[in-house]
């Protein structure tokens, strides 16, 4: 007892002591005694401690300690700076309390980050994100480009992106500096539809200041993607060009639809848009009018706002494999080939081009299996296998290369899988360890850092099931237990997984429309869509969707384009394709000339209005 007393009293003693010396600081500025330097601004002059300045900022820390005058005299003039600032900012350091609203924030983080505050700075950063606006973005992106704030400058830059050929138009955006509009112009994050509105957004930022801009058009003109443009639209760049600033002379290379993307940079963000992309299957009939056996996959693209499909390029000598995307990529791993046999086969397709290419193959094959992926890494994990269902392995798409990762602590298939964060997850599933028809009353969560699974027990067991993370947790639909016999609406209700594993309590889903097996399982901007799968009587052609929050699913009209195919479990993701007329400038297979920079040719203004 006596021990416990005395840790007590220690850490007392410990909190009695910091609260001694932050009363006494802030008695003693009060005071001001024992004050050996003075801040100046505006004239008014600021009677503070050494000692505290250079223990909170490394630039007073210099300044002091190193040979300047100020180290001398202790007299630091802060030119530019409000004294009302100043007197808040020093308010912070002595006393803690700081009063934050609309009109000093900006103020006070150009204090901080120039006096080198980083607590200050902290919290008036995350002030001014908070509070960033249509009316404020551009302001606050150009305030954080300035002090290289990466907080504040990503949500600042996320919220002009949004709203680019608007805000282009505004008096803030004019008052940008040139390296704060090259940020811009180099953001893939830009809602634009044509790199035509980028140029023009640069004419108005030029044409407000020519004589001091001009020279730096050029430059300007460099950061733009020019190969994106159509011919019509490159036309009329090049023919506006002329007219405004004299001669300015396009470099021109052949380029075909794939090389446009690799001389561009890359597509903006309103250049493309979110699709559901399905790589179908045939359940029935079996054969072709042939008699041929149908070895390949259809792909179709799904548009949820205007509820219509279109067709994408075959994946083929595939059939049933696992699927997954990043960006405009879309990645088909194992499944069955000719003769029914199972694949390792990896294929890519990119949306920009409609192209598959083939990439290096799996260690082991593969089908009914999770293929997830986290960032520029896919895995592969578990599934029917001839080798057991119990391996596990990545792809990382940037070194294009398989890598072992732990195996699972059981052999499975027919399980739901899905990303949430950081970690993977395997639901239910049929254990492949014993009884066919085992079914795996658990999770499995795969730590990506860590290489380490670990297993999580569940009261509802479920094969056949599919999975979708949404914000906080993970939803799993369709599939069928043990449990479910005899009891005519089991199969019609779904669960929530929680983050660690554990079904959720508090999370209720409504019952899907019929009984389904492994659907086609998305989440497109804030609905769960739920597509195709295997039905009581045959395949499943029907698309349903629902908004978490709401008690019910509602079907979307148009169902799969083709009755002959539907999609089951991972053969549904979304995916980034390119809008109209781009898309057929990309994909077009005979190369055409197009502008990829700007010529040396002096810049020659003729008309800035």
């Amino acid at each position: 007892m006596d021990f416990l007393a005395d840790e007590e009293g220690r850490a007392a003693a410990a909190q009695s002591l910091e609260q001694c010396v932050h009363q006494g600081l802030k008695q003693l500025y009060q005071a001001q005694e024992l004050c050996d330097a003075t801040l100046v601004a505006e004239g008014r002059r600021f009677h503070c401690h050494r000692l505290v300045l250079a223990s909170v900022s490394p630039y007073f820390l210099r300044m002091f300690s190193g040979s300047f005058r100020e180290a001398q005299d202790g007299e630091v003039l802060l030119q530019d700076m409000a004294s009302a600032t100043l007197q808040s900012v020093l308010n912070y350091l002595y006393t803690g309390e700081l009063t934050l609203t609309a009109e000093n924030a900006q103020d006070l983080f150009t204090a901080a980050c120039r006096l080198q505050l980083l607590p200050l700075e902290e919290t008036v950063g995350r002030f001014l994100a908070e509070s960033v606006s249509l009316e404020s973005c551009l302001r606050l992106y150009a305030l954080a480009h300035a002090h290289n704030h990466p907080a504040l400058l990503h949500v600042a830059l996320r919220c002009v992106s949004q709203d680019f050929g608007p805000l282009s138009k505004h008096e803030d955006f004019l008052l940008l500096d040139p390296h704060a509009l090259i940020g811009l112009l180099s953001s893939d994050s830009l809602a634009v539809a044509s790199e035509l509105a980028v140029y023009r957004a640069v004419r108005r930022w030029v044409n407000s200041a020519p004589a001091e801009r001009l020279p730096l058009l050029r430059e300007l003109l460099s950061h733009l993607r020019l190969p994106l443009l159509t011919h019509q639209e490159l036309a009329k760049m090049q023919a506006d060009i002329a007219k405004r600033y004299g001669h300015v002379q396009l470099q021109w290379e052949k380029l075909g639809g794939k090389t446009r993307v690799q001389a561009s940079g890359g597509l903006r963000q309103g250049m493309y848009q979110e699709g559901i992309v399905c790589v179908g299957h045939r359940m029935f009939p079996n054969f072709d009018e042939d008699d041929k056996e149908i070895t390949d996959s259809q792909v179709h693209c799904l548009d949820p706002c205007a509820q219509s499909w279109h067709q994408l390029a075959d994946l083929k000598g595939v059939r049933l494999p696992s699927c997954a995307s990043v960006g405009r990529k879309l990645y088909a791993s194992g499944g069955f080939g000719p003769g029914n046999y199972t694949l390792a086969t990896l294929h890519e397709y990119d949306s920009f081009t409609n192209q598959w290419t083939k990439l290096p193959s799996m260690a082991a094959p593969r089908h009914k299996h999770a293929f997830l992926a986290w960032k520029q890494t896919l895995f592969d994990i578990a599934g029917d296998m001839p080798t057991g269902g119990d391996s596990a392995e990545s792809f990382d798409l940037e070194r294009s290369a398989w890598s072992p990762i732990a195996s699972l602590p059981c052999a499975l298939c027919d399980f739901a899988s899905a990303v949430l964060k950081d970690k993977l997850y395997i639901i239910g599933g049929r254990n492949l360890g014993g009884n066919s028809i085992l079914v795996f009353d658990a999770s499995m969560i795969y730590d990506i850092a860590s290489d380490t699974w670990t297993v999580v027990q569940q009261e509802v067991g479920r094969y056949y099931a599919s999975a979708v993370a949404v914000d906080d947790g993970i939803c799993v639909l369709g599939g069928v237990g043990r449990m479910d016999i005899g009891e005519s609406d089991k199969h019609l209700k779904c669960f929530f997984v929680d983050e660690d594993g554990t079904l959720s309590e508090h999370r209720v889903l409504p019952q899907i429309p019929m009984l389904t097996l492994q659907p086609g399982v998305v989440r497109w901007q804030k609905r769960v869509y739920m597509l195709g799968g295997q039905g009581k009587y045959g395949c499943l052609f029907t698309v349903d969707s629902w908004e978490p929050g709401q008690c019910s699913w509602t079907e979307v009209q148009g169902w799969f384009p083709d009755r002959g195919y539907s999609a089951l479990g991972s053969c549904c993701v979304t995916l980034q394709m390119p809008k109209e007329p781009l898309a057929s400038l990309l994909q077009e297979t005979s190369v055409s000339s197009v502008a990829v920079g700007v010529a040396e040719n002096q810049i020659l203004p003729r008309d800035s209005r």
